[in-house]
């Protein structure tokens, strides 16, 4: 979920961190391997509007959330060109951001999503 993901698809917004989504396993891993960045270990929470293993990370001022959930099925490939990203449907975004309460940015998706 996050910024980057929407600008990605073509939501027309500018992201303001780089979330990445993984499973529990790669959380950790991606977790030990940004370790002197680490502004909060990753660890499992419920506090967000869905369980999962979640770590924040700060590199050069950017602002990275790494996000351990076991539902992959909202996944979709992304080629880049020289590589791909796997990235969260922009139906399932839409969801999250209605669920937290942010209207702007769930218009915005559903604009693209009807496009």
């Amino acid at each position: 979920m996050g910024g980057t993901n929407l600008e990605i698809q073509g939501v027309g917004v500018k992201a303001n961190d780089i979330d990445i989504l993984t499973d529990e396993k790669g959380a950790y891993e991606i977790g030990k391997a940004l370790k002197e960045y680490e502004t909060e270990p990753v660890g499992y929470t419920e506090k967000t509007n869905f369980p999962c293993h979640r770590g924040e990370f700060m590199i050069d001022d950017i602002e990275i959330e790494v996000i351990g959930e076991q539902n992959d099925e909202n996944i979709i490939i992304i080629d880049m060109g020289s590589f791909e990203i796997p990235c969260r449907t922009l139906e399932s975004e839409y969801k999250s951001y209605i669920r937290l309460g942010r209207e702007e940015k769930a218009k915005l998706i559903k604009k693209k999503l009807d496009s």
